[in-house]
């Protein structure tokens, strides 16, 4: 009785957990030298994780005998899966799901466009003037303004604050995993082997 319970209070902690959002944010900064920053935040700000860092160097690999062979999938077995009946169909509902889940929080931009000659700036920026109409009624703050020194200019500051909530996620990746075409695709995998 108590296995039962405990597993059941996991399972709830676990959903709950899920219930909370995610938050993404980014900031890019080109004005002296080309920043990029992206954190992750979880549980209100609690977990805060830089996603960009800089990469280790992993110390090399002493192998002994011979090395073991990779396996490969096969073209016709990847032809196979490419085929499978509604694959697509499910897959594009996946994309659609998760990318109908993320919420733009929060967007700003504000960009410093110019070319080497103040006419070429002035006409390019005639041909943007359709786009920066349609920026402006996006409830976002986007500026993008022409630099008219003489220089080539792009000065871009960009801050944004993405959230997603990965119950919706995991349950939209739940109805691909259990759908058909997913099945076949598992069931052909099996069987190369």
């Amino acid at each position: 009785m108590w296995v039962i319970v405990a597993l059941v209070s996991l399972i709830v902690l676990i959903i709950l957990i899920l219930c909370i959002p995610l938050a993404l944010v980014f900031q890019v900064n080109t004005s002296k030298s080309p920043v990029f920053q992206i954190r992750l935040l979880w549980l209100f700000g609690l977990i805060d994780r830089d996603l960009k860092k800089a990469k280790k160097e992993e110390p090399e690999k002493i192998t002994r005998g011979e090395p073991k062979p990779k396996r490969r999938i096969k073209a016709s077995t990847v032809y196979r899966i490419l085929r499978t009946r509604g694959l697509f169909t499910h897959l594009r509902r996946l994309l659609v799901s998760v990318f109908k889940n993320l919420k733009i929080k929060e967007l700003a931009a504000n960009i410093k466009l110019g070319l080497g000659n103040p006419a070429d700036t002035a006409l390019l920026f005639v041909l943007l003037g359709p786009l920066y109409f349609l920026l402006n009624k996006l409830p976002y703050e986007i500026n993008v303004l022409p630099s008219f020194d003489g220089d080539i200019t792009l000065e871009a500051y960009l801050h944004g604050v993405i959230r997603l909530w990965p119950i919706l996620v995991v349950l939209a990746l739940l109805r691909f995993v259990f759908s058909v075409p997913a099945i076949r695709i598992s069931k052909t995998l099996i069987l190369k082997r």
